[in-house]
């Protein structure tokens, strides 16, 4: 396994990383939320409530709590590469400050029961990961600043600036912790 881990805040922001063998995990998020961006292979999600199967360029938004990840049909010849973005709200109201955040304004009584999104292929998320790729080559140009934009850039991309209701609710449910 290969980790490239760009730190935000003395938080983990990014994590970049391959694998050539099947690998099995259990992983906890707490005050955190994460995008999972399947660069090439196939990944599995579990969660007490569900099951997502994220492929090739596609990704899962998921919410605190826990889950299972698989990365089954994995070999040398056939690796996995993922990017994890880390959504942890300390690190989100840093990097925003004071810019309004109006549209990750979650009404409580709507938290939805499946904490986790897959979330499709998409150009610009697609432009977003291959903008991030200069920093895992060269992680000393990685600098807070640069990052901190990136998060606020990925937020807005994932809420698709408040209309993503489901991923409003997932990120905004974070923020207002």
């Amino acid at each position: 396994m290969e980790v490239i881990t760009l730190n935000l805040f003395g938080h983990p922001f990014a994590v970049c990383f391959s694998l050539e063998h099947a690998y099995r995990t259990m992983s906890e998020l707490r005050d955190d939320a994460c995008l999972a961006y399947v660069q090439s292979g196939k990944q599995e999600i579990y969660s007490p409530t569900q099951k997502i199967v994220a492929r090739d360029k596609e990704s899962i938004l998921m919410n605190c709590g826990n889950y299972i990840a698989n990365f089954a049909e994995v070999t040398p010849i056939i690796p996995f590469q993922s990017i994890v973005f880390h959504l942890d709200a300390h690190t989100i109201r840093k990097a925003f400050g004071d810019k309004n955040l109006s549209f990750l304004q979650v009404d409580q009584t709507h938290i939805p029961r499946n904490p986790a999104l897959k979330i499709e292929q998409s150009d610009l998320l697609d432009s977003f990961v291959a903008s991030m790729m200069p920093y895992f080559d060269h992680p000393g140009l990685a600098r807070d600043e640069l990052l901190a934009l990136k998060l606020q850039e990925l937020v807005h991309i994932l809420s698709d600036s408040g209309r993503n209701p489901v991923a409003t609710q997932i990120i905004g449910t974070l923020y207002d912790s």
